[in-house]
């Protein structure tokens, strides 16, 4: 199961992967609106998903997303935009583009394919 956050303030149950186990690039690009996908693993087997480039996008806030991010992020972070809430494996790296391996760092959350010296989990 996956949450898709708003900036709105709502919060919505996410439709499965097409194809019962894990999003795809781009399922997880459309969750979000596209964008650049920025990941930030949450320390208790979930993941956020949202645009990397929402901040100089002038998205707004979305502070439900950041109050559940919060012990994640650093002094004053925030996240804006959509964000999609999902458990680590539902996001596979095999699927379309190994850069996912790269972009989730499947290595910083426990999770076994990202080469060392993968790039780790960040925030918006």
């Amino acid at each position: 199961m996956a949450t898709l956050y708003r900036p709105d303030g709502t919060a919505k149950e996410y439709p499965p992967p097409t194809d019962g186990f894990s999003y795809s690039l781009a399922e997880l690009k459309a969750a979000i609106g596209g964008g650049h996908l920025e990941f930030l693993g949450l320390g208790d087997g979930r993941l956020m998903v949202f645009d990397e480039e929402g901040k100089l996008k002038g998205f707004p806030i979305n502070e439900a997303a950041t109050l559940l991010a919060q012990p994640r992020l650093g002094p004053g972070d925030y996240l804006v935009g959509d964000v999609l809430v999902c458990r680590v494996e539902l996001v596979d790296r095999t699927r379309e583009d190994d850069d996912v391996a790269q972009e989730t760092g499947r290595q910083e959350l426990g999770i076994p394919g990202l080469p060392a010296g993968g790039r780790e989990p960040g925030c918006a």
